[in-house]
């Protein structure tokens, strides 16, 4: 999706990519060079602040630091409950923390989230314990947050749901504090997209993915260039006034699975 984003956003822009693989890195590079589009790579840990304070001290050399787009994330079937909290919430703490470090005025962070985080109402004890992801024992809190939701969706599953509400969430706690800056902070939640990571939680859940689809408005997986024109529209000056919200981009599913349908029995 990265790439997507990079390609939608195009050659007004010099890109600084981050991964933790090099040859994804040098490949990514390689295919926006073909296209005439700038950009670098660095190796970076987003679940180790360091790594991700050194990706941030290196974007703000190469210029005016005007947009951030956090991408990285694992999907429930990519590593243990453990693993997914560490980099999707924590991950995205230390990305939101050095981000807002070095960010330039008039500049904007957009998260990637994902509509699962939806399916967590606001309130409650979730958001008591991923209060202050900064603090010791934030991953041990969030952990019996996510046995006790295991039941329903498995501990993969409920870590992944749980990251990403903490995602949307963390993102609208930092809006005031952009703001000072002069800068905004926005999430994008995508629905079954067309990625290399849609596909193998497609192939995984099987009919529950299927039973999705067919629950979608939209009835079809989204496209990753769709994903790219919402994060261009919230980089761009039309989106000037937005920020600590979330966009959700999912063909429609919450809001039909969450809402009676006019006209269907």
């Amino acid at each position: 999706m990265g790439i997507a984003i990079a390609r939608r956003l195009g050659s007004g822009y010099e890109f600084l990519l981050a991964d933790v693989a090099q040859d994804r890195l040098d490949q990514a590079a390689a295919q926006l060079a073909e296209q005439g589009i700038r950009a670098e790579g660095m190796v970076c840990d987003i679940a180790h602040r360091p790594s991700v304070g050194r990706l941030l001290d290196r974007a703000a050399a190469m210029g005016q630091v005007a947009a951030v787009i956090h991408t990285a994330g694992l999907s429930p079937h990519m590593a243990d409950p453990g693993r997914i909290m560490e980099v999707n919430a924590l991950g995205t703490a230390y990305m939101i923390e050095e981000t807002y470090r070095v960010i330039a005025h008039g500049g904007v962070m957009v998260n990637i989230s994902s509509m699962a985080g939806h399916n967590i109402p606001a309130g409650g004890p979730y958001d008591q314990a991923l209060e202050r992801p900064l603090e010791e024992g934030f991953l041990a809190a969030a952990a019996q947050l996510v046995q006790g939701m295991a039941s329903q969706a498995g501990e993969t599953g409920a870590a992944y749901v749980l990251s990403k509400y903490f995602t949307i969430r963390y993102s609208k706690q930092n809006a005031a504090r952009f703001g000072q800056k002069g800068a905004r902070i926005v999430s994008v939640s995508p629905g079954a997209i067309e990625t290399p990571m849609g596909r193998t939680e497609y192939e995984a859940k099987g009919s529950r993915m299927a039973a999705m689809l067919e629950m979608t408005p939209i009835s079809r997986f989204g496209q990753a260039s769709e994903i790219a024109s919402a994060v261009a529209f919230l980089v761009g000056p039309d989106a000037s006034y937005i920020t600590g919200t979330d966009l959700l981009c999912d063909g429609g599913f919450i809001g039909a699975s969450q809402n009676p349908q006019v006209g269907q029995e």
